[in-house]
């Protein structure tokens, strides 16, 4: 009983927390480049982002509180791409290709940053660029409105994220042991002021 009252309690404050730091935030606008759409998700389009989630997680699907959240606030806090010239191929509806989740952890409010909670992009896409787009629209979409920089957890022993990681801007400051996950994991952060400049954290990016 008392889990279950500490997960609802927790689920609230969460939602709330977001509800209020995101407020202020406007919709991620819609670009479009080498065959792909990139834009922030529509409520109706949170069930394409559960079914890819689970593709990528051996099953595993989004909480009921992560699917609130972005039903409410998918425009301004989770981009996604899709696939443009695959339209005419499943009769007018769009293809989802990856998708980048956020949302704001107690620490991010101290730390005036927004966590990078989860990118995924569907197998059968991968090497397009995709990833690295995202992250590029996305990273620049927060930095004009006034988050001041991105924040993220990796483990230790998850080198390829961490190569990619380091590339577009993302620097660990803190090491430490996960107890739930038994494993040591890094607390990185990334200055968004870069973004704001001539995007100087990516230049040398190479595409994932």
């Amino acid at each position: 009983m008392f889990r279950k009252f500490r997960s609802l309690v927790e689920s609230v404050s969460f939602l709330g927390r977001n509800l209020i730091h995101a407020r202020s935030i406007s919709a991620i606008q819609q670009i479009q480049r080498d065959g792909f759409l990139i834009r922030g998700i529509k409520p109706s389009e949170v069930g394409m982002i559960d079914n890819l989630y689970a593709q990528l997680h051996e099953g595993s699907r989004l909480t009921l509180t992560r699917k609130l959240l972005y039903r409410l606030l998918g425009s301004r806090l989770c981009v996604a791409a899709f696939d443009v010239e695959g339209i005419a191929k499943s009769n007018g509806k769009l293809r989802l290709l990856g998708f980048n989740m956020f949302y704001f952890n107690p620490r991010d409010i101290k730390d005036h940053t927004i966590h990078d909670g989860f990118i995924g992009v569907a197998p059968e896409a991968s090497g397009r660029g995709i990833a690295t787009a995202m992250r590029h629209h996305v990273f620049q979409h927060f930095a004009m409105n006034g988050i001041g920089g991105i924040s993220s957890r990796i483990s230790a022993n998850n080198l390829a994220s961490m190569a990619v990681a380091k590339k577009i801007g993302l620097k660990p400051v803190e090491e430490y042991w996960d107890d739930a996950m038994g494993e040591k994991r890094y607390y990185l952060k990334c200055d968004l002021k870069c973004y704001m400049q001539n995007n100087e954290c990516s230049k040398n990016n190479k595409q994932t």
